[in-house]
């Protein structure tokens, strides 16, 4: 994984950067293939819909642009959209669910026109959970029964719920991320937000043993505040996982699987316990050299490339 601070943290990627991530790449022996990109999440639409059985020929795809067009009040062609179809419920019924992922050419094409102007070409954008979903269909855990996603970014915090391995419940819940845990350590230790934020990243590069000073208040402080986070995510989760048991009620919930860049101070943390179920770090792609393996907070990235293997 590479990572850098934004040049412009506040504001879109615009062509110098692209022009930077493109030579950071290069110099890691990227051969200038195509990219793939987690679709903004200003503009994205996710949802599901009951549509007529295909059996009935109806033109099911077509009703589905159709129908996210009406939602959001889109013109038929302002937007790019993907469906999958969902797992049949226990007591089955003759409609067709889909599970939907839209964007508008408006979000998508001056952030997709900064990258190419930067010598990154774009091959395939996928839906963040989208991403989430394709890199953990390696995990057994994710297979038979729900299991829970949760992605941890700076900002915002991604959660999917899947059935049977298929995405079914995606939601993101903005100002829940790094940033709040920093933001709530300041609060009890009075470090200032800065050195807050510097700790936590620390801690993600160097590990929560070696980081945490010997200032008890301040040690204290930031064991409290992860496990007010992960309070907060355990309910996020838990009312995700409510609006799917209503799709499947006989499936029981299995595991936890926590990705994205919070993951490695997260994980391991005993404040997951009222979640009465695994609660597991996304794990690196099986059979990859040990010595090229991805950890967990670069699985949204894993399942965009795998999305543009899968499209290629």
């Amino acid at each position: 994984m590479i990572a850098f601070d934004r040049i412009e943290p506040e504001q879109p990627v615009s062509m110098r950067e692209a022009t930077r991530i493109a030579a950071a790449l290069v110099r890691h022996g990227w051969d200038r293939g195509s990219c793939a990109l987690l679709s903004p999440s200003d503009g994205l639409y996710m949802g599901t819909l009951d549509l007529p059985p295909r059996s009935s020929g109806a033109p099911v795809d077509r009703l589905a642009r159709a129908e996210v067009a009406r939602v959001n009040g889109w013109t038929d062609d302002a937007f790019e959209i993907t469906t999958w179809d969902l797992p049949e419920r226990e007591r089955a019924s003759a409609a067709t669910r889909l599970g939907v992922a839209a964007c508008t050419h408006r979000d998508l094409e001056p952030l997709l026109q900064s990258l190419d102007d930067g010598g990154l070409h774009v091959g395939a954008v996928i839906a963040k959970p989208c991403a989430l979903a394709r890199a953990c269909e390696r995990h057994q855990e994710t297979r038979t029964a729900f299991a829970v996603l949760i992605d941890v970014d700076w900002d915002e915090v991604t959660i999917g719920v899947l059935a049977r391995g298929t995405l079914v419940y995606a939601r993101t819940v903005p100002n829940t991320g790094l940033g709040a845990i920093a933001t709530d350590i300041d609060a009890a230790a009075h470090c200032g937000s800065d050195a807050s934020a510097r700790l936590l990243r620390l801690m993600l590069r160097r590990g929560t043993e070696e980081v945490l000073p010997a200032d008890h208040r301040l040690s204290v402080a930031t064991d409290r505040a992860v496990a007010q986070a992960i309070g907060r995510h355990i309910k996020d989760a838990s009312a995700s996982l409510s609006y799917a048991a209503s799709r499947f009620p006989d499936l029981p919930l299995t595991s936890i699987v926590i990705s994205g860049m919070g993951s490695p101070l997260l994980a391991g943390h005993a404040a997951w316990a009222p979640a009465r179920c695994a609660v597991i770090p996304a794990a690196p792609r099986p059979g990859d050299d040990p010595a090229a393996r991805a950890g967990a907070e670069c699985t949204p990235a894993l399942g965009a490339a795998l999305h543009l293997e899968d499209e290629a």
